[in-house]
């Protein structure tokens, strides 16, 4: 549901603002599995007609948007459970 929400959302998209959004290689923070979240890396919850779409998660986990990955966090502990990295592409 995740991969196709995006990768229709970016093919309806011109050209040039398809690309707008991608942040260069390197620059980005890179998310990784069972490793926190530091306190000053702006994310985004998943948006909501795909979340409504997707199974109730557990009570103190939301799934997040970071750059071009999305993630299942604790939001406790900011520490990510699960990844589904570079879905721009």
């Amino acid at each position: 549901v995740i991969r196709d929400y995006y990768r229709d959302y970016y093919r309806s998209l011109p050209p040039g603002l398809a690309k707008k959004g991608k942040i260069p290689p390197g620059h980005a923070y890179k998310m990784r599995r069972n490793q926190g979240v530091p306190p000053d890396v702006a994310w985004q919850y998943l948006p909501s007609d795909v979340e409504r779409r997707l199974s109730h998660l557990p009570d103190g986990y939301a799934r997040i948007v970071i750059g071009a990955d999305v993630a299942i966090m604790n939001t406790r502990t900011r520490v990510v459970v699960d990844l589904l990295e570079d879905l721009h592409d």
